[in-house]
């Protein structure tokens, strides 16, 4: 079985530039956001459990998922949001068993399986290690604010629902903290990198 580690991390804290570091050193990644996107298609059984929950005001014109639209119930809301991960969970676990098991068929240096609800979702239990990617809050509000086009409340509402540092550096074998410089971001997960392709377990 190949070597499985986990990459998580609070939103905004720079997890997709170490993915990248990652993949460029040779390790293979399963993009888990990419997954949850490819799950709920239109016309998924994934996209119809939501949809009979949510109501069909989270889909747009063309029967696909309003992402927008559904991020502003559940992020500020807590109990639609674990109504959301228990639909959707499933099939995202499914379908990273699915890559993983793919992947295995050919030679590979370990998969990193970048997930930012790593823990929640359950998907941690498949890692043999995980890597965390942590940031102050400040950085991290102005982040998803220009990344997702939010306005300071609903970016607020988005960091709210998720964990702090501590959860992350209590679970974790490996935390990088991105202080805001990317040159030092990335130089931190190429010697990270380094470290997990010369000591293979």
């Amino acid at each position: 079985m190949a070597r499985i580690i986990g990459l998580t991390g609070q939103t905004g804290a720079g997890k997709t530039t170490v993915s990248d570091v990652l993949r460029r050193s040779g390790l293979d990644v399963i993009n888990c956001d990419l997954i949850s996107r490819q799950v709920t298609q239109a016309g998924s059984p994934c996209l119809l459990k939501l949809t009979k929950h949510f109501g069909k005001k989270i889909l747009n014109d063309d029967q696909s998922l309003n992402r927008k639209l559904l991020a502003s119930i559940v992020f500020s809301n807590a109990a639609e949001l674990r109504v959301l991960e228990s639909i959707i969970y499933t099939y995202i676990k499914a379908e990273i068993q699915h890559r993983i098991n793919t992947i295995c068929m050919g030679n590979t240096n370990g998969i990193v399986l970048d997930a930012p609800t790593l823990f929640e979702s359950g998907v941690d239990s498949m890692c043999s290690e995980i890597i965390a990617v942590i940031a102050p809050k400040k950085l991290r509000r102005d982040r998803i604010m220009e990344r997702d086009g939010l306005d300071e409340m609903a970016a607020e509402a988005r960091i709210a629902s998720q964990h702090d540092d501590e959860f992350y550096t209590k679970r974790s074998q490996h935390v990088l903290c991105n202080d805001g410089d990317r040159r030092r971001l990335v130089a931190k997960a190429e010697q990270l990198a380094q470290l997990l392709l010369q000591n293979p377990k």
